[in-house]
């Protein structure tokens, strides 16, 4: 068997050894469904860690025709799908690391084809007897239709990561368009390939003028296309996972569930996914925390939050503190060059920072209202750490040091010390908002994001006889107190804390026993001042 060509499945029998195991098999039913017919070509892209190369290397193991697979999936999902065996094993295999070849190439297009019919041909020597001239081919279509016909086998082209050249190159569009090139001669309108499948990051359909690969369907963390489970962990299999494993299933929720996927254009379904990386680290180690390195998405995110462009930044503290922020993803040209915020909130979905929402837009029929949310509290760790590493000037310097004072203040029941921090968050925040309730609760919202790494929050929480402003329940073993929050505009915090004991707001707490805190704030709009008061029950 070779590296490129019909390469051995020993990265999928690894897969299938491994302790922490979720059967991905039926993805090879949907792609069966595309072999030589017109939608024969598929571009998926995810961010890193959720499960794009596993995929590959499962795909490559059932199609390539080297060696009998058909025991690796006896005991999988698509064994007893009724195409299971019409297509295994009936295929040459080219399976590409793009990045891998880059790097052997000589980081240039033309030394990318040389080497990529090196790696082939010598594959395809080694294994098979040949009266194939080889010798004057120059160009890997020739190689490969050459193949095709002598071994009576079509292709089936696996790419992945395809976008790292693009994220490599910036600014060299020759280069660019050379790729392009390479790719589109290499697949388009061939009848020797019965199917084409790319992974990256990035989507393909905007790369400017050169963007001739439109014969790929895109299948992209926005517009799933139908493959939504098969990249990432669904919320059943975690749980089934942390039953296994004996697991606390509401800490892996609340680290990292989050990922939203609109996946039914007319029932409008959303679903929800887990970075399938973290869940696996999360298990091996017994350990919740955040598994991301230091990557060049990582990079990244550090450089788009720096930049700034159109306050960013405080839109970024917005959504930290639990809020979503309005966007749209249609300008957005597929590269790692941004050039205006929604640009870089399109980007940041794409590589996992934020995750998506879209509702009908009322006023155009047709059309989504677009909005961007942090996940879950593994992001915020990071958003929190870039924070910790950049310049963020005076005014977000004090809105990150006034959200864990704040926090600390309440745990202590220091209400002069909350009050004053709630007034300097408000004094920031308040410029996005009239001044009266709904602002104060959108601002304390944000003042409180450092508290998402000890709870979940609640806002308008539904309990007793009516809706707490905001309830924060704790996280599994953090050990802290549950607070509800009410909040008042020109009245007092005596009329506050007895609303929510006058309407049973801790009662609703059910799972929960030990301290509450009962919040009550006032802001007075007249003086500017704010008003705290905090006492503590038991339940």
């Amino acid at each position: 068997m070779g590296n490129y060509l019909n390469p051995a499945p020993e990265a999928f029998k690894g897969l299938l050894k491994h302790e922490v195991f979720v059967d991905k098999t039926m993805l090879i039913a949907k792609l069966n469904k595309r072999i030589e017919v017109g939608k024969r070509f598929l571009c998926l892209s995810r961010p890193r860690r959720f499960g794009k190369t596993v995929g590959m290397n499962m795909l490559s193991a059932y199609y390539q025709s080297g060696e009998n697979t058909e025991e690796l999936f006896k005991n999988l999902k698509v064994y007893t799908h009724p195409s299971f065996k019409e297509h295994l094993n009936k295929y040459n295999v080219l399976k590409i690391t793009m990045t891998d070849l880059w790097n052997a190439s000589g980081k240039t297009t033309s030394g990318l084809q040389n080497k990529l019919i090196e790696y082939v041909v010598n594959d395809y020597k080694k294994n098979n007897k040949t009266t194939i001239n080889f010798s004057n081919m120059t160009i890997i279509s020739d190689v490969l239709s050459a193949i095709a016909e002598e071994s009576g086998k079509k292709f089936i082209v696996l790419i992945d990561e395809w976008d790292s050249i693009f994220r490599e190159v910036k600014g060299r569009d020759e280069e660019k368009e050379e790729y392009i090139k390479f790719l589109r001669d290499m697949m388009k309108d061939k009848d020797y390939i019965a199917l084409g499948y790319m992974t990256g990051i990035l989507p393909i359909h905007k790369y400017g003028t050169h963007s001739t690969l439109n014969m790929f369907d895109e299948c992209s963390i926005i517009n799933p296309d139908g493959l939504w489970e098969y990249f990432g962990f669904t919320t059943d299999e975690v749980k089934v996972l942390c039953k296994q494993f004996d697991v606390s299933f509401e800490k892996m929720q609340t680290w990292y569930d989050g990922y939203r996927l609109r996946d039914d254009e007319r029932e409008r379904k959303v679903h929800r996914i887990y970075n399938p990386n973290s869940v696996v680290f999360a298990i091996e180690h017994n350990d919740f925390r955040s598994y991301w390195t230091k990557t060049e998405s990582y990079e990244a995110l550090k450089k788009y939050i720096e930049y700034n462009e159109q306050g960013l930044k405080d839109e970024v503290l917005r959504m930290l503190g639990g809020e979503k922020v309005r966007m749209t993803t249609k300008t957005f040209d597929n590269d790692m060059n941004p050039q205006s915020k929604n640009e870089v909130y399109t980007l940041l979905l794409h590589l996992g920072y934020l995750t998506y929402e879209a509702e009908p837009d009322p006023g155009d029929e047709g059309n989504n209202i677009e909005y961007v949310m942090v996940p879950n509290v593994e992001i915020r760790t990071e958003y929190r750490t870039v924070f910790e590493k950049i310049p963020l000037g005076e005014g977000v310097t004090i809105a990150l040091n006034n959200s864990y004072a704040l926090v600390n203040a309440l745990w202590e029941k220091r209400e002069e010390d909350a009050a004053s921090n709630i007034l300097e968050s408000y004094a920031k925040f308040s410029r996005y908002y009239a001044e009266n309730e709904v602002s104060l609760h959108s601002c304390l919202l944000m003042a409180l994001f450092a508290a998402k790494n000890y709870y979940h929050i609640f806002p308008e929480f539904n309990g007793g006889l009516g809706r707490a402003d905001i309830a924060l329940i704790p996280l599994p073993g953090s050990n802290k107190p549950a607070m509800i929050v009410e909040l008042k505009v020109n009245k007092n915090t005596k009329t506050a804390l007895d609303q929510i004991k006058d309407n049973k707001y801790p009662s609703s707490l059910s799972t929960y026993s030990g301290s509450v805190l009962l919040v009550g704030i006032n802001y007075d709009n007249r003086r500017k001042k704010c008003f705290c008061k905090i006492e503590e029950i038991k339940k």
